[in-house]
């Protein structure tokens, strides 16, 4: 179960409860919007938890300021929302004078969309010190962003991983975005009371209030799915990577990333084939498409093969290495700016993670050719290290190579309207 709540700038507010500094505080979401009602209006719509970090588990760690007053400084690394004449905007490291010229502020985290763009989540968390986010677990989730047009969208979902989390903002046109705290912390209430998600019963330090809404959506939203271009089949374009005299990675005793990466094709190919879909091979057979050492002709060859089929989507499939035997795991990267692109890597992600059972590294963006080239969402997955002893075992067992090529395929079914 998800929600979504948009509002313009103008009618959304921080209420903040009486807080004192460096001591445990706060109240339940419901008796901070019975205060809203009572000190500020009864004119509003939906009121939703902010940051838990009040209550019997201690004071806050967040920045939060109000009316020019600063009630907890948190955190300098998190990004911070302020809501000034101007509109709201996130930003890193804003001065105090701007804190204190706001009329309200407060950080939370970790960044997920900045300037159109997808965050490196891993990174954030890193970065920003966030723990206990259990990033890649399903469970209840909320996040809060600013759309092209200056439109507030709070998000809440009750089983989410952050990765979806990061690709619902994107779908639903956020430019920037933050996570809030999830767990339960999670919920929205309306004037009556009534928990339209999630729960009320933890003290929070402080609540949004969304006085008017706008683009209202139902309780259970689905982020809109691309539809298909070429006609009543779905065309998918798979391109195994390498081939030919070029071998890519390969492991220790002697295994070529090609070769598995044919493998894994032609099995995603017959499973999408079994679900009517159309799909295309950049190659069937090991070999080159253009012949000679010229890898950028090579890779522009790759994603004309695509461009000419007219494919809705496109996947090109990998095997990775690595300097050290440590480094384990799958990583699915989508160019720059796609949204389409980080729906579908984060879906077929998401499926590869539990065919595979292999550590999920990273749903990341690249400026790969064979990404760039392409006139559809494009993706590309690394299924695991050819230079880890335990990736590469299962790399060699054709069982396991048809577990992956299912998750494979339902991730891009999932994406079928």
């Amino acid at each position: 179960m998800s929600l979504v709540t948009v509002a313009r700038p103008k009618d959304v507010d921080l209420a903040v409860p009486p807080l004192t500094p460096g001591q445990p505080s706060g109240l339940t979401l419901r008796q901070i919007a019975d205060g809203y009602s009572q000190w500020v209006t009864r004119d509003w719509a939906r009121a939703c938890n902010v940051e838990y970090r009040a209550g019997p588990s201690g004071p806050s760690v967040s920045l939060i300021a109000e009316g020019g007053t600063v009630w907890t400084t948190g955190d300098p690394r998190w990004p911070v929302m302020l809501a000034t004449k101007d509109g709201i905007s996130i930003k890193e490291f804003p001065s105090e004078a701007e804190v204190k010229a706001a009329r309200w502020a407060f950080s939370a985290g970790p960044w997920l969309v900045r300037d159109g763009k997808t965050a490196d989540i891993a990174a954030e968390i890193k970065r920003c010190g966030f723990s206990g986010l259990m990033e890649n677990s399903l469970r209840e989730r909320a996040a809060i962003g600013i759309r092209e047009d200056g439109a507030i969208v709070h998000y809440a979902n009750m089983s989410a991983t952050l990765l979806q989390v990061q690709a619902a903002m994107l779908s639903l046109g956020c430019r920037d975005a933050i996570g809030l705290d999830g767990g339960g912390s999670v919920g929205v209430i309306d004037p009556s009371g009534k928990v339209l998600i999630g729960y009320t019963s933890r003290q929070v330090c402080c609540a949004l209030v969304f006085r008017r809404l706008v683009d209202e959506h139902p309780a259970e939203v689905q982020p809109p799915q691309p539809q298909p271009k070429g006609g009543e089949k779905m065309i998918v374009c798979i391109d195994p990577g390498h081939g030919g005299p070029d071998p890519g990675a390969v492991s220790a005793d002697g295994i070529q990333e090609k070769k598995v990466n044919l493998s894994v094709a032609k099995r995603v190919a017959e499973y999408l084939r079994r679900a009517d879909v159309q799909v295309v091979l950049t190659r069937d057979t090991d070999k080159e498409l253009v012949l000679g050492n010229d890898d950028a002709a090579e890779l522009r060859a790759r994603a004309q093969v695509a461009n000419n089929a007219k494919a809705d989507f496109f996947l090109s499939i990998h095997c990775n290495a690595a300097s050290t035997s440590d480094a384990e795991g799958f990583e699915v990267y989508h160019y720059p700016g796609s949204t389409k692109g980080a729906m579908l890597a984060t879906k077929i992600a998401d499926a590869y993670a539990i065919a595979s059972g292999l550590k999920r590294r990273k749903v990341a963006t690249a400026n790969f050719q064979v990404l760039r080239d392409t006139a559809m969402p494009a993706v590309l997955i690394e299924l695991g290290f050819l230079t880890n002893k335990a990736d590469c075992a299962l790399l060699k067992e054709p069982a396991f190579l048809d577990k992956i090529a299912l998750g494979i395929a339902f991730g891009i079914l999932n994406m079928r309207a």
